[in-house]
């Protein structure tokens, strides 16, 4: 097992993390610039307070930054305060943006969801579930054109489960179980929701409630 790098904050260098240098932020995270600009940085909060990364998710991201994936960020260390570990640094490209289907072409975009499909049986190869597929995850590099998965601390990755789950995949997972199909059925919801084709609701704006960013553990 290789040694993953350690980062330590003071707490001048989290304030500054969690107030003038957040890129984006979700419903446990803070995604946050590093110092030189050249990284991320994604500290956990509930709410606005910075708290421990659960044990489950420090298992995964030594188990990730010991095997490099392709097609995704790359793990590059662990983040401490105090301590404690409270995050994880990645690579950064700024050509990324995510991946939003009205900028490409019909055809356009049924080649980035094919791709998106061959990432995630790459994943699967790997004994990985990404699980929460959605195109908030999905990065579109502007330079190169290819696409990368990023939030990897919440798949499952071998025995270390997913721990938060979006509205469609719990409700597979009540059914079925997390199983071999289980990253082939959201990316088909993710498809149908791609090109405005709702399955399962009479609006749209119901299907595309499913898929808002917000989580059932």
């Amino acid at each position: 097992m290789k040694n993953i790098p350690n980062i330590k904050v003071s707490d001048d260098e989290l304030k500054l993390l969690t107030t003038k240098r957040v890129y984006s932020s979700g419903g446990e995270a803070y995604i946050c610039l590093s110092p030189d600009k050249k990284t991320l940085y994604k500290i956990f909060r509930k709410g606005a307070k910075v708290v421990p990364m659960k044990e489950n998710k420090q298992k995964k991201i030594m188990r990730l930054h010991d095997i490099s994936l392709e097609h995704t960020v790359q793990i590059l260390s662990t983040i401490s305060y105090d301590g404690e570990l409270i995050g994880y640094e990645t690579s950064y490209d700024e050509e990324d943006r995510r991946f939003y289907p009205p900028l490409f072409s019909r055809s356009q975009l049924i080649e980035k969801l094919k791709d998106a499909q061959s990432i995630l049986e790459y994943l699967n190869s790997q004994d990985i579930t990404y699980g929460d597929v959605n195109f908030r995850n999905i990065l579109y590099n502007r330079r190169t054109g290819k696409l990368k998965f990023c939030d990897l601390d919440n798949m499952r990755v071998g025995e270390y489960p997913i721990d938060l789950f979006i509205l469609p995949l719990k409700n597979y997972k009540d059914m079925r179980g997390i199983d071999d199909s289980t990253d082939a059925y959201m990316h088909s919801l993710l498809t149908l929701q791609a090109f405005d084709l709702p399955l399962f609701f009479s609006r749209p704006e119901e299907f595309n409630k499913e898929f808002e960013p917000f989580a059932v553990e």
